[in-house]
C-alpha cells in the first residue's frame, strides 16, 4: 500500500511539472504575443508621424501656393517688360530662364545649351515645336 501511495504521489509530482511545463509555455507565448503587439503599436505610432509630417508638407505646399501665382505674375511681368525693352530700344537681350517655354515663348532666337555646348539653334518658335526639346525641356 505504500508503494501504491508513493506510485500515486510520482504520478501527481509528474502531472505537475507536465502541468508547470505546459503553463511556462503558455507564458511564453503570451510574452512574444505582447512582444509583437508592442512592435506593431511601436510601428502604428511611426507610420502616425510620418503621416503628420506628409499632411504638413501637403498643408505648407497649399500655403505657398499663393507665392507661386505671385511668382508666375513676377515671371510674365519680366517677359512683359522684356518684350517692351526690345521693342521700343530694339536692344538685345541674353535671357538665361529655368522656364524653358516661357523663355522660349518670348524669344526671337533660342539656344539650347546643354554639359556647356550649344545642342540646338532657332527662333523661339522653331524650338518650342522642335519634338527633341519637347521631350526634354517641356515635358513632352
Amino acid at each position: 500500500m505504500i508503494n501504491d501511495v508513493n506510485d500515486k504521489v510520482v504520478n501527481i509530482t509528474q502531472a505537475i511539472e507536465g502541468k508547470s511545463k505546459i503553463t511556462n509555455e503558455i507564458a511564453g507565448n503570451v510574452s512574444n504575443v505582447f512582444l509583437g503587439i508592442q512592435e506593431v503599436t511601436e510601428s502604428i505610432t511611426q507610420s502616425s508621424i510620418v503621416s503628420a509630417e506628409i499632411a504638413k508638407d501637403v498643408s505648407d505646399v497649399k500655403n505657398d501656393s499663393g507665392q507661386i501665382s505671385d511668382s508666375s505674375i513676377q515671371v510674365q511681368e519680366s517677359a512683359d517688360a522684356l518684350n517692351t525693352l526690345s521693342a521700343e530700344n530694339g536692344a538685345s537681350v541674353l535671357l538665361v530662364e529655368e522656364n524653358a517655354r516661357k523663355g522660349l515663348s518670348i524669344s526671337h532666337r533660342g539656344y539650347v545649351l546643354e554639359l556647356d555646348r550649344n545642342r540646338l539653334t532657332g527662333t523661339g518658335e522653331e524650338l518650342l515645336e522642335n519634338d527633341t526639346v519637347r521631350k526634354l525641356y517641356l515635358g513632352g
